[in-house]
């Protein structure tokens, strides 16, 4: 126990002078310098920050650049961009209704086309997915296009890796969804699509509107309906999309390709009551 004469009193400037916040430090702050933890920012010293390097990424496989910054240190722009954020679809869950267990619910997701060319879009089964994935490999092992380990040009010291890949959430999927049957189109990636007063071209296709929620530049809502059977609810889907190619395009005299890509799709909608 301590005595009240032991104590020292408050300062004055507590009662007298005004309190301002913005100048009292938080307690990440302080906790960030605990040998000092000041109580005011004019007492903050300063602190060692990481240096902040470029880098460039390699495919594992073909050992092609996927990413490449530009030498200029003041410059943010790439020289090559090949990761898949900037080619694959990005689906965000835009609005969920209160879950139950047993009955249907219906929740929208957002997609967004980043590419600068429009694209259809099918949602199909994970079943569907496998199916074709396993039709894609037998097709593939037919003609001897089997993948072979080879040795790497850059670092010949650095073994192959051994384990070979496996899809291990397939099978985590704890809800039934209901897929639609009609085809999206996403328009292209347009910047100055904000500023248009027109609607979205959708280039002669027409959506369903028991399915396309809405549309906003290279933006669509689509609704889908899920019958949770377990507190956490987790849908399993898959995404088909036709994929034009016209990164090398423009620098080589090669013509551009369109394919025809599936992936899967695995979302966490919350939990059920």
């Amino acid at each position: 126990p301590v005595s009240l004469h032991e104590i020292n009193d408050l300062p004055t400037e507590l009662l007298t002078d005004p309190i301002d916040m913005y100048n009292m430090t938080t307690l990440e702050q302080r906790f960030a310098q605990v040998e000092f933890q000041p109580e005011r920012v004019d007492k903050i010293y300063p602190t060692h920050k990481h240096l902040m390097i470029k880098r460039s990424q390699r495919c594992r496989r073909c050992e092609h650049n996927l990413s490449k910054p530009e030498y200029n240190p003041t410059s943010i722009k790439f020289k090559i961009q090949l990761a898949a954020y900037y080619h694959v679809p990005e689906i965000i869950i835009f609005k969920v209704e209160p879950m139950e267990r047993g009955k249907h619910t219906r929740f929208v997701i957002k997609v967004v086309n980043p590419t600068n060319s429009g694209s259809v879009l099918e949602v199909v089964s994970l079943a569907e997915y496998q199916d074709t994935k396993a039709k894609e490999d037998a097709a593939r092992k037919e003609k001897g296009e089997e993948e072979k380990t080879t040795v790497s040009a850059i670092n010949p010291l650095r073994q192959p890796s051994i384990v070979e890949a496996t899809d291990q959430n397939m099978n985590i999927a704890t809800a039934e969804v209901t897929l639609p049957k009609s085809k999206i189109y996403l328009p292209p990636r347009d910047d100055a699509a904000e500023f248009d007063e027109g609607g979205v071209d959708l280039a002669g296709h027409v959506d369903d509107r028991d399915v396309v929620m809405w549309r906003k530049s290279n933006k669509v809502g689509i609704q889908l309906k899920v019958k949770p059977s377990e507190e956490n609810v987790l849908v399993a889907f898959a995404i088909q999309y036709q994929y034009t190619n016209t990164i090398f395009a423009h620098d080589s005299k090669k013509e551009v390709r369109t394919a025809t890509i599936c992936v899967p799709v695995f979302l966490n909608l919350g939990k059920a009551a």
